[in-house]
């Protein structure tokens, strides 16, 4: 051992009345620094003074109360005969019972942190969006007013009103007038239509009756053409017959009467 800087597990439960199950508690869970030591060819684990005075604020004096550690009180963590403070023991219960609790507590509670986190993480992602719509809003809405305060005043609109008024009065008034000129356009139009017709079936009419007529005369002049034609073959026939009759009379004469 070197000097009484350093005590076992065993001397650190006597100055400090804690039972030594809660000063290896107290190591495993890195709160208690320790360092180990050589003593008679045994390997043991030492604490330091000043670990004792910082994790349970004892002062020097108790420490340095203690003797220095014999072979008897050398504790190697096999020697199970070890007498303990009972009042040490029931305060080391209770702190074992405490811790239990405390243990069981933060594992039920977790479930708990964890959900309220994720619920904490979607309202605040939930009010960054809200914040961001809100803005955007806002945003919109001072646009949107200095769009109002750029209108002009009240007189105005109602004066272009007024106007726009009396403008869609004469548009409607034109637009009749326009539909009523149309209209007599359209009766005008069908009126001539109307007229045109009547004087195609009159020229047609009329082209009929003079194409007829005009038949009427070719067949005439045709008809007369064809008398005509055949008075003079009559004719021819008949001189021919008169010709071929005075040749018979001659033909029947003795020769000397023909001269």
């Amino acid at each position: 051992m070197e000097g009484n800087d350093f005590f076992t597990i065993y001397e650190a439960s006597q100055i400090t009345g804690k039972c030594q199950n809660t000063i290896h508690r107290y190591i495993k869970k890195g709160k208690l620094h320790v360092k180990p030591c050589q003593y008679n060819g045994k390997q043991v684990m030492t604490v330091e003074k000043a670990e004792l005075e910082r994790v349970f604020n004892i002062t020097g004096k108790t420490c340095q109360d203690m003797s220095k550690p014999t072979a008897s009180h050398v504790n190697t963590g096999n020697d199970m005969s070890i007498h303990v403070n009972p009042s040490a023991m029931k305060e080391e219960l209770k702190e074992v019972i405490q811790e239990f609790f405390t243990t069981k507590q933060a594992e039920l509670m977790r479930p708990i942190e964890e959900m309220a986190l994720y619920k904490l993480g979607a309202v605040e992602k939930e009010n960054t969006f809200l914040k961001t719509r809100l803005e955007t809003v806002l945003q919109e809405n001072q646009e949107l007013q200095e769009k109002i305060k750029a209108l002009p005043d009240k007189a105005y609109i109602e004066k272009m009103q007024k106007e726009n008024q009396e403008k869609e009065k004469d548009l409607i008034i034109q637009i009749e007038m326009e539909r009523k000129e149309k209209a007599d356009l359209l009766s005008r139009v069908e009126t001539i239509q109307k007229e045109q017709e009547e004087k195609l079936k009159q020229s047609e009419e009329i082209h009929r009756k003079e194409l007829e007529a005009r038949q009427e005369e070719q067949k005439d002049l045709h008809r007369q053409e064809l008398e005509q034609v055949k008075k003079e073959a009559e004719e021819e026939k008949k001189q021919i017959a008169e010709t071929w009759r005075k040749e018979l009379e001659l033909s029947k004469r003795p020769w000397w009467k023909l001269w």
